[in-house]
């Protein structure tokens, strides 16, 4: 069983978004009965020839003034000239970097051509419009673990095709289960180096101390395929409740932040976006996902395509500053852009726990967390200073801090009124943008 979609007609250019090379390899067994298959390098400039199982470099006779031979590289320019009167041929252009000036592909009718990228900035846009077809290159898929491993497995999912034909190589010869550990791996490492950060032993939800109808609320989320953010102060819990959410859906986690985003390369956001495109079955945080807001043209309709086409994943995003996130863009008819339906399912608040349980789960916990030496009186006034108040975990940690140093008196100095009138804006222009459910607004108030 192949996959077709590598398959490109006589006489037709097509062109493969793709950052995984050993696509060529599968586009030259994909498309048989050629007499030659020539493939262009436009980085390096050089030209190859298919022979023996292999890519050998075509070489050109110069002579010089002096009446000395010598034989040097072919000119890509000039392989592209003679592209259409060349017949029976398949040529594949490999793109790795921008090309501003190279003549188009013109491939003769008994010919086809195909333009192998990671990114469709570096072609020349004067070859745009004449490509008859595009491949986009996602997982590798069931035909391609068919072809490469000779089974199909879901364990092997969310593996490039590459990664498959280096796992065959690596390890074929050592059983399926030994493969399924390797391909783990793989996973674990091409993540990390575009600083997607595996998370391991993460909690549970219901191991955050959490009010009875914010649990609920959160539980209904726990699904694949929902994206949300979570918005809240410095302190509120975002990241843990985001790490445990993450943690109830059962599958590998990664986290990364927008920074990564931010300064990136151009080569390596590619990849990172590549990379999140691969990222099925997953859970993705992406912290100070405010900040996405202020990111150049280029990575904010990257990421905002990732958001409306990502793959069968889990995504949870965290921010502090809801009015940037909020921002909106007159071209998109005053929306936010980040966070409007169908790139994002819900803009959740994080509101300060105010059942007592909670409250007593809450200073409990971080007592052992940061294995404070306190006596139960003390634990009990921290309880006690935060009823009915809009304290957060920071918040109660501080009072902790302060208790274990000695402190009798623990009261609250921060300024309670600013605090509750600052969670009522943020819950108001939610619930004007239509981006929080308002059952739960009303179960906050």
């Amino acid at each position: 069983m192949l996959s077709v979609r590598l398959e490109v007609g006589r006489g037709r250019l097509a062109v493969l978004v793709t950052p995984d090379m050993e696509r060529v390899e599968q586009a030259v067994r994909h498309n048989p009965g050629y007499s030659a298959y020539i493939k262009l390098d436009l980085s390096s400039r050089a030209v190859y020839r298919l022979a023996g199982g292999g890519w050998q470099t075509l070489t050109v006779t110069v002579h010089g003034e002096d009446g000395s031979v010598k034989k040097v590289k072919k000119p890509v320019q000039a392989e592209m000239r003679e592209m259409p009167s060349r017949e029976n041929t398949f040529y594949i252009a490999v793109v790795s970097g921008s090309v501003r000036e190279a003549p188009k592909p013109s491939p003769h009718t008994s010919s086809a051509a195909l333009v192998v990228t990671p990114s469709l900035d570096y072609v020349p846009e004067t070859w745009l419009p004449y490509f008859d077809e595009y491949f986009q290159d996602e997982m590798a898929d069931a035909g391609d673990m068919a072809e490469v491993l000779g089974f199909v497995d879901p364990r092997f999912e969310g593996l490039t095709y590459g990664e498959l034909v280096a796992l065959r190589t690596r390890v074929g010869g050592l059983g399926v289960e030994a493969m399924a550990a390797e391909a783990g791996k793989m996973r674990v490492k091409r993540f990390a180096a575009v600083g997607l950060k595996p998370e391991t032993g993460l909690p549970r939800l219901e191991d955050v101390p959490l009010d009875s109808y914010f649990r609920n609320h959160l539980r209904r989320h726990l699904r694949l395929g929902a994206c949300i953010v979570l918005v809240g102060p410095p302190g509120s819990g975002k990241t843990y409740l985001a790490s445990a959410m993450a943690g109830e859906m059962g599958m590998p986690a990664y986290s990364t932040s927008a920074a990564r985003f931010l300064e990136a390369s151009r080569e390596m956001f590619t990849t990172l976006m590549t990379t999140l495109k691969y990222a099925g079955n997953t859970s993705v945080i992406i912290n100070e996902f405010d900040r996405l807001v202020a990111a150049e043209p280029r990575i904010k309709a990257a990421f905002l395509t990732y958001l409306e086409k990502r793959p069968p994943s889990w995504v949870c995003g965290t921010a502090v500053n809801l009015d940037l996130l909020l921002e909106s863009s007159g071209k998109d008819g005053g929306h936010p852009e980040l966070v409007r339906p169908g790139r994002v399912d819900e803009v959740i608040p994080i509101p300060p726990p105010r059942e007592k349980a909670t409250i007593e789960a809450v200073v409990r916990q971080l007592v052992s967390r940061y294995s404070l030496r306190l006596g139960g009186d003390a634990i009990a006034r921290v309880v006690r200073a935060g009823y009915g108040e809009p304290l957060y975990p920071s918040d109660y940690l501080a009072l902790l801090m302060r208790a274990a140093s000695g402190e009798k008196n623990i009261e609250v100095t921060i300024d309670l009124a600013a605090r509750e009138k600052e969670l009522y804006r943020m819950l108001g222009k939610l619930e004007r943008y239509g981006l929080t459910s308002t059952q739960l607004i009303d179960e906050i108030f």
